[in-house]
């Protein structure tokens, strides 16, 4: 019938198919003569793509932009306000919007930021949430560097029944929260592990760190 002609790259056809690859968890489908099947992680990691160039023209990048897919450079993809996410040039957070982006990707496992730099440009007032989604969860933790810059986080409020809890609910190991400050903050919980700016720092090996460097917080917790 129809159905064997459902493969996880190419229905059918004949040709030339090398260095080609398909994700079998996003797909569903674990056959394909064409290209070689991957996980969603081999599908995130560089070192799958043995063959694409990524550094002479280059092509090919792969980084947080397309949650975590390979995409080609013309492709231009900007997550966020501005940056591309390094030490010398980081995502520059203008909005409330970048911040629930950031959320957004955590905590659904797109990425936890490892090794990727943010830095917040202005003020930010987050009281178009009446219920702030947490940065981290039971599932997942963000381990990036997030410079704050100096500036403040405004009028978060969480009212959860959830563990993890706070403008960053867990962060993990090699993460660094620096020179921020959240002001008249209302954050509630019936869940444990609850604060203002994190709830949970979490190192889960020996020779490991977290960075939490001059951060302060006013509100209700």
């Amino acid at each position: 019938g129809a159905s064997n002609w459902i493969h996880g790259f190419i229905g059918s056809g004949y040709g030339d198919f090398s260095n080609c690859y398909w994700d079998v968890e996003t797909s569903g489908k674990a056959s394909d003569e064409r290209a070689a099947p991957k996980t969603t992680a081999e599908m995130k990691t560089q070192a799958t793509f043995s063959n694409w160039d990524f550094a002479t023209i280059p092509d090919w990048k792969i980084d947080v932009n397309n949650s975590g897919y390979p995409y080609l450079v013309w492709q231009n993809f900007q997550l966020f306000s501005d940056g591309d996410g390094t030490l010398a040039d980081p995502y520059q957070i203008k909005t409330a919007a970048d911040m629930e982006l950031i959320a957004a990707m955590v905590n659904s496992g797109s990425s936890d930021f490892t090794g990727i730099y943010f830095k917040l440009m202005n003020d930010i007032s987050l009281s178009a949430y009446s219920n702030w989604s947490p940065i981290g969860n039971d599932l997942y933790e963000f381990r990036g560097a997030f410079n704050g810059n100096s500036k403040k986080i405004n009028e978060l409020t969480v009212n959860s029944t959830s563990s993890y809890v706070g403008l960053f609910g867990k962060v993990g190991r090699g993460s660094v929260i620096k020179d921020l400050t959240i002001e008249n903050c209302n954050v509630t919980s019936t869940g444990a592990v609850v604060g203002a700016l994190v709830g949970r720092v979490r190192l889960d090996a020996p020779n490991q760190s977290i960075t939490i460097d001059n951060c302060h917080s006013s509100g209700s917790v």
